[in-house]
């Protein structure tokens, strides 16, 4: 009777992603993809595997981090921002506000509240502007400053400007959102 040893050895390996994300934009940041970890190592423990190959991997991670902050620091953070006129409203976007349209109104004082003029429409309607790739200050007079804080501003600008009747209703980090009643 003849033996057969079975040449082959099951060797376990691990195929792993790490990725961090803008709070304000959901995007990645920074990211590693590890594919065969494992596979010349003798052991087969995901622990192991994970304890040998995970370090080398953070200053991978840690370099993506500090670019997107030194991004964040020359051309403020990105968030988006929306503008919709309720239903019950008189007014439009198209209306005009002394001799230029709101919306038009609205563009400008993004390009002058915005770095670098940042900003990007997708959707402009009579009753909704949405744009995205907004960048805007961090901090503003030496406190944080974030999506709603850019929405409160645009809000009494349309209020102080064309007397408008708008609410911010902006409930997250990177949204700004704008209603005009």
């Amino acid at each position: 009777m003849r033996e057969h040893k079975n040449a082959r050895s099951i060797n376990k390996t691990l195929t792993y992603i790490v990725k961090c994300l803008d709070v304000y934009t959901n995007k990645t940041i920074s990211s590693v993809t590890r594919t065969d970890v494992g596979k010349n190592s003798s052991s087969n423990e995901i622990s192991s595997l994970i304890s040998e190959d995970l370090p080398g991997s953070i200053s991978e991670l840690s370099a993506g981090i500090n670019t997107h902050f030194k991004d964040v620091l020359a051309n403020g953070a990105e968030i988006t921002l929306r503008l919709t006129v309720m239903e019950k409203s008189s007014t439009a976007f198209d209306d005009y506000c002394g001799d230029d349209e709101i919306g038009e109104m609205i563009v400008q004082w993004l390009k002058e509240n915005t770095i670098n003029s940042s900003f990007k429409m997708v959707k402009n309607t009579s009753n909704e502007l949405f744009f995205t790739n907004v960048r805007i200050h961090t901090s503003q007079g030496g406190t944080a400053y974030s999506a709603y804080d850019f929405a409160k501003d645009l809000k009494n600008g349309l209020r102080k400007g064309c007397g408008l009747d708008a609410k911010n209703v902006t409930q997250s980090l990177g949204d700004a959102y704008v209603q005009v009643n």
